[in-house]
């Protein structure tokens, strides 16, 4: 299982189609995917496409703020569906104006962002709520093409 690799491994290595995507130990492939491939592969993190290219960012380093909060500007989001996990919570987010998946089977949401329980249910958050969902530029890292 990846976990168990993850765990074990001292040296991992994601493989795309019989060519290796990164190798390096579990934590340099999970602090840092090179890919969009290996990211979703390994999965936790969030990618985001700007013009300068894309880039990802951990769901458990981002932040929910509310839309009219004060600080760092955000990435505007509703958020679709909230799922208990145990020890945390994952909220997962679209973009403003997007209600239904074209296909009923295909996961509607964009972005996952990860809240501690204990957080999340100081203020629970309710689906069809808008946010915005903010990262510190430390936690945002390129990805190779």
């Amino acid at each position: 299982s990846q976990e168990e690799a993850m765990a074990l491994a001292d040296l991992v290595v994601v493989m795309n189609h019989g060519r290796i995507e990164q190798a390096g130990t579990a934590r340099e492939v999970f602090e840092r995917p090179r890919t969009e491939f290996v990211a979703r592969f390994i999965g936790a993190h969030n990618i985001f496409t700007t013009p300068g290219g894309k880039f990802a960012v951990r769901s458990d380093r981002c932040e929910l703020a509310p839309s009219d909060a004060p600080g760092p500007a955000g990435v505007a989001v509703l958020v679709r569906a909230v799922e208990y996990q145990g020890q945390h919570v994952q909220i997962h987010l679209v973009p403003p104006g997007v209600t239904e998946s074209a296909d009923d089977d295909a996961p509607l949401a964009a972005w996952v962002a990860t809240v501690p329980d204990a957080r999340f249910h100081q203020r629970p958050l309710q689906p069809g709520e808008q946010l915005k969902l903010r990262w510190s530029e430390a936690d945002a890292h390129p990805l190779a093409a």
